[in-house]
């Protein structure tokens, strides 16, 4: 099983802001000390409760700046937001991006949920699964290559055509139906957001839809999220009991990692992503990395 990392976007629990320098100068340091990956987020913004927080620096400027800054690690998006770019532009950043990174792009897209975020910049948020698939439909035939002609309610497309770059690796965030047929039917790998307790019986319908498909079943690459707290026990538990957690399972302290690790691993992930706090997007420190690091035996 791989071990990615999220990019953090703020501290935790004090919700301190990280400059755009500092979340790079964390992705550095995932490769380092050994990890297989680093995902970055998609959002204008958050409103919760009536205020907006800013959430992170521009995803596909971001990775671009670390493709150039690191070697070996992936570079991942959990997840672009569709509607936030048109399928041709997606598809001539994504291409650029897998050539110049030397093909460790990996283009992770969803069809948003966050109305605020439309709202704000006239964005439909109507039909979200059907735009989508009609998004997804396109954006495939266009980072493949050759003019594509493509005629649906919600995309047109007529003779588009993305020259150059490479082909990225493709993924989807996804858990209704609807979604994990569309998974199997086009992408290369599925990650499951927030809460992984239904993981196991989401990936066996996954692999079916594949069948469904008439891909092999285990085609698609499965992965998911957990939080670990890397700090004495007990104050984990103290922490987590004054700031309740976003995502759960939460590992605190390093032999509860190991564990958590290791059951993702049985229950079929291939690549487990980890935040580093109790809430997703954040980090207890900088000095988390280097721990986990440690304690998964990532550098060893």
């Amino acid at each position: 099983m791989k071990i990615g990392v999220a990019l953090p976007q703020r501290g935790w629990p004090e919700p301190t802001d990280w400059s755009f320098a500092e979340i790079a100068a964390y992705g550095a340091r995932a490769e380092e000390v050994g990890f297989d990956s680093v995902w970055a987020s998609d959002h204008f913004f958050l409103e919760l409760g009536g205020a907006r927080f800013r959430v992170g620096p521009e995803p596909m400027t971001a990775l671009g700046y670390l493709a150039g800054r690191t070697e070996r690690i992936r570079l991942g998006t959990l997840v672009l937001c569709g509607a936030f770019r048109s399928p041709g532009q997606l598809a001539r950043e994504a291409k650029t991006l897998a050539e110049l990174s030397n093909g460790r792009f990996v283009l992770g897209i969803g069809a948003g949920w966050h109305q605020p975020e439309f709202d704000a910049f006239d964005l439909p948020f109507d039909h979200l699964v059907s735009r989508f698939e009609e998004y997804v439909e396109a954006l495939v035939r266009l980072t493949a290559g050759g003019p594509v002609d493509y005629e649906g309610r919600y995309v047109t497309l007529r003779g588009g055509e993305v020259l150059g770059g490479a082909v990225p690796e493709f993924w989807i965030a996804s858990a209704a139906p609807r979604m994990l047929r569309l998974t199997a039917k086009h992408a290369d790998g599925w990650n499951l957001r927030g809460s992984n307790e239904h993981f196991p019986e989401l990936l066996e319908k996954l692999r079916r839809e594949e069948a469904d498909a008439g891909r092999e079943p285990g085609t698609v690459l499965a992965s998911c999220n957990a939080s670990a707290l890397l700090v004495d026990p007990e104050e984990g538990e103290r922490l987590l009991a004054e700031n309740p957690p976003m995502l759960g399972p939460i590992a605190v302290g390093a032999d509860e990692l190991r564990e958590i690790a290791e059951g993702h691993r049985s229950a079929g992930c291939q690549e487990l992503i980890l935040h580093f706090s109790g809430s997703v997007w954040t980090s207890y420190g900088r000095e988390q990395l280097d721990l986990a690091a440690d304690a998964l035996g990532l550098s060893s």
